[in-house]
């Protein structure tokens, strides 16, 4: 939601008086940003400008690092602009903007604050603090601002993009929609009317919309690698991860430091089986940013899936390390030393798990788990730990099959998706497996293999179980 909000901060390059070098002076202020960014330098290495242009170049070079998202070298120039001209409006808004970009929001509110002191009539700081504050959670005063911008310009389109944010912010995607669609008929020309309710329709669950939008944005302006994640990101939730890939590739392309496009595409080599092109991206899109926690995730799901569980255990335990206490992050290393076949490793990790959030499927593998290490203590705690659970849902009938009070002819009553059959021939075949038949369980856990989603934990869980039991 950060990445969309950003994109809807006002970034417009102030226009100069100057007549010199034309050629620079135009390049200085376009939209494309390397172009930029070597224009302005050429144009304040002249040494030929007065103060007041030289603010009005620093200030230009400021936004071209923020369209490349160099939010650090943007504040730089934005600071040298106002230390020469304090008065410049503008150098505030796009000071402000970065500051936004950094998610430093207290610090774009008042940037914002002091652009609309110096000039009150511009509506672009409005429209930025408006979004802060939204950013913040404040949506009275995030509203309250938008109005006011749109009161300035009100037959500007960006206004109604800025409140479109707002209302996408506080989750009311009709409003948000609405918005961007008045933006569009302003001026149908923009890719970002189309790039944010494109945004707002994935929000809705609608994701034919989401593309059809993102698809407008591209053919406006092809060079957008924000656009390309959009519609990858549709995609992908379509289960088209073939198209992802295209996308998410031009979105390299465009942009090679981009962190979430080798992030989603390696997602999506992921969710195809190809597994060492998804921990080639997921380990690129670390390199560039190693906050991305939900990367190891994946990458490990990668390398469970080729028994490199060594490299799997070591993401796992990354994560942790950014977020202790986050359940998914410890049930996800329990399993993977259930999936190595260290038991007890699993058992502590489970346990903690559950700890942290109660849920039948962590207690269900802890009790496998404390089975295969030979603790007799596995029925009574999964026993205690059913009881803890309010919801009597799937799948709790194993429990009960694993507590015995539910046989293993009636648990077909129980199923009701194609996931949940190929679950409960996992969760027989180990129960054959624990009570010694092997052969029942081979031919269980062998239609879990064939039955079970790739991606499914199960999946993987039986593919281990079985090596184990080959003699």
């Amino acid at each position: 939601m950060k990445q969309f909000l950003i994109a809807l901060v006002w970034i417009l390059a102030p226009f100069a008086a100057l007549a010199q070098s034309d050629q620079d002076w135009k390049l200085c202020e376009a939209e494309d940003a390397a172009a930029a960014i070597s224009a302005c330098t050429r144009l304040l290495e002249a040494g030929k400008l007065d103060d007041k242009n030289r603010a009005v170049v620093l200030t230009n070079r400021a936004t071209a690092y923020w369209r490349k998202a160099d939010f650090d070298q943007a504040i730089i120039d934005a600071n040298k602009a106002i230390e020469i001209d304090a008065q410049y409006a503008s150098a505030y808004v796009r000071r402000g903007g970065s500051y936004f970009g950094k998610g430093d929001f207290d610090g774009a509110i008042a940037d914002a604050t002091q652009a609309i002191a110096l000039d009150p009539r511009d509506f672009r700081p409005f429209s930025n603090r408006g979004l802060a504050y939204a950013a913040k959670g404040n949506f009275d005063q995030a509203m309250a601002d938008v109005e006011e911008a749109i009161a300035i310009s009100p037959k500007d389109y960006r206004p109604y993009l800025a409140r479109g944010g707002v209302y996408a912010q506080k989750g009311d995607m009709e409003r948000a929609i609405a918005n961007f669609t008045k933006a569009a008929e302003v001026n149908p020309q923009d890719a970002r009317a189309y790039d944010s309710r494109g945004n707002a329709y994935i929000r809705k669950g609608n994701y034919e919309a989401a593309i059809s939008d993102a698809s407008k944005a591209i053919e406006i302006n092809p060079k957008e690698s924000r656009t390309y994640l959009l519609r990858a990101a549709a995609y992908i939730r379509k289960g088209n991860f073939d198209q992802a890939i295209v996308d998410t590739t031009q979105a390299i392309e465009i942009d090679p430091k981009n962190a979430h496009a080798y992030d989603n595409r390696g997602f999506s080599h992921w969710r195809k089986g190809n597994y060492d092109l998804s921990i080639e991206d997921a380990t690129k899109a670390i390199e560039i940013d190693p906050k991305l926690t939900h990367v190891y995730a994946f990458r490990a799901a990668a390398f469970e899936s080729k028994a490199d569980y060594d490299a799997a255990i070591a993401d796992r335990v990354r994560s942790i390390e950014f977020d202790p206490k986050n359940s998914l992050h410890v049930r996800s290393l329990g399993l993977t030393k259930f999936l190595a076949g260290d038991f007890s490793g699993a058992s502590s990790d489970l346990a903690r798990a559950f700890e942290l959030r109660g849920d039948i499927h962590v207690a269900l593998f802890l009790y496998l788990a404390r089975k295969q290490a030979g603790e007799p203590s596995a029925e009574a705690e999964l026993e205690a730990n059913a009881k803890q659970l309010p919801i009597k849902v799937w799948p709790y009938a194993l429990a009960e099959f694993y507590l015995g009070k539910r046989s293993a002819a009636q648990l077909p009553a129980a199923e009701t998706t194609r996931n949940i059959r190929c679950q409960t021939q996992f969760y027989v075949g180990e129960w054959y497996v624990l009570n010694g038949n092997r052969e029942e369980g081979r031919a269980s856990l062998n239609a879990a293999v064939e039955s079970c989603p790739k991606e499914l934990f199960e999946s993987n869980a039986a593919i281990a179980e079985l090596k184990r039991l080959k003699p």
